[in-house]
């Protein structure tokens, strides 16, 4: 074994070096935490509503009652 290099981290030392990583990456940009965590809140849900879309299209709903149910654009729909 390498004198010096551990190779098991624990779970809280990569997340802590993961968040680290993500608030210098925004921080570049510009944008500040909870501009982040707003958009990062707001990909997670449409991700959402897309999959439930594919399922919804899945058991044979048509267009119109998927987009009541998920809110999604007619085209977003479409292209699943």
């Amino acid at each position: 074994m390498t004198r010096g290099i551990n190779p098991v981290f624990s779970y809280s030392q990569i997340l802590s070096s993961y968040r680290a990583l993500i608030h210098t990456h925004f921080r570049a940009k510009g944008v500040t935490t909870d501009e982040w965590i707003n958009l990062s809140y707001k990909e997670g849900s449409e991700e959402k509503a897309e999959q439930i879309a594919r399922n919804l299209k899945s058991m044979g709903l048509i267009v119109e009652q998927i987009i009541q149910g998920t809110g999604l654009s007619t085209e977003t729909i479409q292209g699943l």
